[in-house]
């Protein structure tokens, strides 16, 4: 081989290293662009917009949650099976304590900030121990809340 083609050789080689390397960079920039977007719509509550911009990314949705997007659907399950309680529910465990709640209670609460919740995908889920906390720190139900339990059998 002559020095000439060697040349042309280490050249197309070259080409083709930057192609890839181009390639690789503008896969990862589309990837970090999906990832911002996904996260935005889980911030925003569009959970099923997020599923549906990270699935692409997921090669095994059953493997090791080791890379952004698996970690961000992990983060999207834990957030769910954390606010799992509806307002029916929410308001079933207040009653517990607050026999007298009512869900006109449950919604001025929820608009005060005193009961977490979050709204998924246009409905709104409760935190799953929401309850107790609001009858720690909301004087309101703390005034409300029944005090006395009778033991049993006795009267």
């Amino acid at each position: 081989m002559n020095e000439r083609n060697v040349l042309r050789r280490a050249g197309s080689l070259l080409a083709a290293v930057l192609c890839v390397t181009c390639l690789t960079d503008t896969a990862r920039a589309s990837a970090d662009a999906v990832l911002s977007e996904a996260r935005a719509a889980v911030q925003a509550g569009r959970f099923a917009e997020a599923e549906t911009l990270i699935a692409p990314h997921i090669a095994n949705p059953d493997a090791p949650v080791t890379d952004a997007f698996a970690i961000l659907r992990e983060q999207m399950r834990r957030i769910r099976r954390d606010y799992r309680l509806t307002p029916e529910s929410m308001l079933a465990q207040l009653k517990l304590s607050i026999p007298d709640a009512t869900m006109t209670d449950v919604e001025r609460w929820r608009d005060s900030g005193d009961l977490q919740h979050r709204v998924i995908d246009g409905k709104t889920w409760y935190f799953s121990r929401a309850a107790g906390t609001l009858l720690r720190f909301c004087p309101e139900a703390q005034a409300r809340r029944k005090r006395t339990v009778e033991a049993a059998g006795s009267q």
